[in-house]
């Protein structure tokens, strides 16, 4: 494919591995590309349309093996024909099904998937697994796959994975606010899907993304439930794995 017109950081990304893993795999194939930022409500709902010629690097976070269920997710966006990177984003674990449902989601709304990237960042429930992640050597691959992608025609792919999609768990745990809480929001104003009032969390549309957890300048978000404790001890095993890069096309 040509040099696209534009390149935009397309991305959901409640605990910020995500946005860098985006940015980086963005910056390879443009210094000077846009974001778009669809992590909070209000971003959601507004409009967006893209060009035939630009690329979008399209990125989410794997919840569970899929996309997370955020309802609504991409229904503001019009790719246009515009070409799409399907951009998977993994603590580590693997990443299932969710970018074969992601290209399918980003099709539906008019992209071209032409690629997909499956990366790791620090997972949400154990940040220790994939720690420091993206590093110089995700930055290294992914140049050589944005040089390499450039060079081809546009054509579609269809990434790996199963359809029907593998089914998305019921997640017993939920974060809870604990200790000298000072009701100053933070929790809220950083919950992607507005599951947080006054400190307590409707079970319904919680994404258990913990980035309450993760963003409360008073530590006073955790998540005690005995499934999570047991999730996180499996997690554990995953530290000391190394999974490279993965760039299809």
């Amino acid at each position: 494919m040509n040099q696209p017109s534009t390149v935009t950081a397309v991305y959901f990304s409640p605990t910020h591995g995500t946005r860098a893993c985006a940015r980086m795999l963005a910056g390879c194939f443009r210094y000077d590309y846009s974001e778009w930022d669809l992590t909070l409500p209000p971003a959601r709902r507004e409009r967006r349309r893209f060009a035939p010629d630009g690329l979008v690097i399209l990125a989410v976070p794997v919840y569970c093996g899929r996309v997370p269920p955020v309802p609504g997710l991409l229904d503001r966006l019009e790719g246009n024909g515009c070409a799409a990177v399907i951009t998977v984003v993994y603590g580590n674990r693997a990443f299932d099904d969710a970018a074969l449902e992601l290209a399918d989601l980003a099709a539906a709304r008019g992209f071209v998937p032409v690629a997909m990237a499956a990366l790791v960042a620090p997972h949400c429930y154990i940040p220790e697994v994939g720690e420091g992640r993206p590093d110089e050597r995700d930055r290294q691959a992914a140049a050589a796959f944005a040089a390499a992608l450039l060079k081809r025609e546009k054509q579609p792919f269809t990434p790996p994975g199963n359809r029907p999609y593998k089914p998305y768990p019921a997640l017993p745990f939920l974060p809870e606010t604990i200790g000298p809480c000072s009701r100053c929001s933070v929790c809220e104003e950083v919950c992607p899907t507005g599951a947080l009032r006054d400190g307590v969390t409707d079970p319904e549309t919680c994404l258990r993304c913990m980035a309450c957890v993760r963003f409360c300048p008073r530590q006073c978000r955790t998540v005690s439930h005995p499934a999570f404790t047991a999730t996180r001890d499996r997690l554990a095993a995953l530290k000391t794995v190394d999974h490279p890069p993965v760039f299809l096309f």
